[in-house]
């Protein structure tokens, strides 16, 4: 608020002050001005917030009958693109699971059981989601009914419970086909037609969170940023 006063009445202006005759016209100049002067776009909106929210308190304690910074609106924010990997990056990061696969066989303990099959989900579902460009939530809706092995396609449910259908690499569908499985052999029953593609260590589906955590781990573990998301 002072910082509007001074732009409003000087810098040399001090308490009361007159907070009712501000116009409208004086509102958007001091936010052109703070604008101007270098300040980002959310700190702008969020400095009009703040105002807008003073003097709705003002008129509703009847210290004044008009709110100058109601009607307008701040200035867009900029659409960051997301963080992603290059193609090298990729293969670094698609290929870091089965890397693990490996080391857990060679170890030769019965106890890795688990880690094995979350190896070779994880990969299958990171393929896939890399070769279809789905939504995570869409990749972990899947059930196998809705997998064509044979013609390397997969029935997607979006937005709106509408359906496209979308190509499956031949990496992906490798992927997938050892999924299914580890999936009969680890959980029974699990590779029916009618069951999730891709479950948890417990036997249900794949939450979001776990994705997100899991792909985490193989970014740590193919030396790349944390920053990136599925």
């Amino acid at each position: 608020m002072a910082q509007f006063a001074q732009f409003r009445w000087g810098e040399d202006v001090a308490p009361p002050f007159p907070w009712e005759s501000v116009t409208q016209e004086d509102a958007r100049s001091f936010l052109m001005d703070f604008a101007k002067g270098g300040a980002k776009a959310a700190t702008t909106r969020r400095k009009l917030a703040s105002l807008r929210t003073f003097y709705h308190w003002l008129v509703r304690e009847g210290k004044i009958s008009f709110n100058p910074f109601s009607a307008l609106r701040g200035p867009r924010l900029a659409r960051s693109l997301p963080k992603v990997l290059s193609v090298e990056e990729m293969e670094r990061f698609l290929a870091a699971p089965m890397a693990e696969l490996e080391k857990l066989r060679k170890s030769h303990s019965q106890t890795k059981m688990a880690d094995m099959f979350a190896c070779i989900r994880d990969a299958a579902f990171y393929e896939a989601l890399y070769s279809t460009g789905c939504r995570i939530a869409e990749m972990l809706a899947l059930s196998w009914r809705e997998i064509d092995f044979g013609n390397g396609t997969v029935i997607v449910t979006g937005k709106g419970a509408k359906q496209r259908l979308c190509i499956l690499g031949s990496r992906a569908l490798e992927a997938l086909r050892r999924l299914r499985n580890a999936t009969d052999a680890f959980i029974p029953g699990g590779g029916d037609p009618d069951c999730p593609v891709f479950h948890n260590g417990r036997g249900g589906r794949l939450s979001a969170r776990d994705a997100e955590r899991r792909m985490k781990k193989w970014l740590f573990e193919a030396e790349l940023s944390a920053e990136v998301t599925p």
